[in-house]
């Protein structure tokens, strides 16, 4: 059988929005300054990621899109995070706040009729520290 030039690909369309909030943490069971309580001006970047568009040409509407990150990092401007649910008991870390929020996302995506792939959240808490979360697709589901 004769070897074959092309290539199989995958189309994948991915967006970007950004949001941030300003917020106080202490770190539980930690040896260090960050046990005690001190804040960051934190930014959080979503990312989604879908193989086709929509009938206006999009994956999803940023607008639509910025407002639901914007409702869901509301929660956490100008408090002190650990007085917030799950983050009572659950330390307040970056990698932590990642996963509430692209938890959060997910649910609210899908409350908003948005079925798009929700790729990851990243949470920076300055200009050279951040952590993602994502879930990977496994096969076979």
């Amino acid at each position: 059988m004769p070897e074959s030039n092309e290539r199989e690909y995958q189309v994948v369309y991915e967006i970007n929005v950004s949001s941030h909030f300003d917020g106080a943490h202490r770190l539980y069971d930690y040896d260090g300054k960050c046990a005690r309580v001190h804040g960051h001006s934190w930014k959080v970047d979503v990312r989604l990621m879908s193989d086709s568009l929509n009938e206006q040409g999009m994956v999803c509407d940023f607008h639509d899109l910025k407002k639901i990150l914007h409702d869901v990092v509301d929660d956490y401007d100008h408090i002190l995070i650990n007085d917030v649910e799950p983050f009572k008991k659950l330390s307040p870390t970056a990698e932590n706040l990642s996963r509430v929020i692209y938890e959060r996302l997910v649910t609210e995506l899908e409350n908003a009729g948005l079925t798009t792939l929700l790729a990851q959240v990243t949470v920076h808490e300055s200009g050279n520290a951040s952590a993602t979360y994502y879930e990977n697709q496994r096969a076979d589901r």
